[in-house]
């Protein structure tokens, strides 16, 4: 009885798991749709800024990094990634 439950076993190790996440998942890819781009947090009113005051300053802090490795790494390409900030 042993033997046939170590059948069984190895049967199941063998086939792969597919996790739902995972390519080929139930739900892969599924919730895509619902992402907002990052640029849609700039369109915010101010008082809806002020409600999550911490995010909005660590936010604009990132972006003015973002800016300045931009401008210093890419100096030949004449960034304009700050425009899009």
């Amino acid at each position: 009885r042993f033997h046939i439950y170590m059948i069984k076993a190895t049967k199941l190790l063998k086939d792969s798991y597919l996790f739902p996440g995972s390519p080929g998942g139930t739900s892969y890819e599924r919730y895509e749709c619902y992402e907002v781009p990052e640029w849609h947090l700039d369109c915010w009113h101010t008082s809806e800024k002020a409600m999550y005051n911490d995010y909005f300053s660590n936010r604009e802090q990132w972006k003015n990094l973002q800016v300045q490795s931009c401008d210093s790494e890419l100096p030949h390409y004449g960034c304009t990634f700050h425009t899009f900030l």
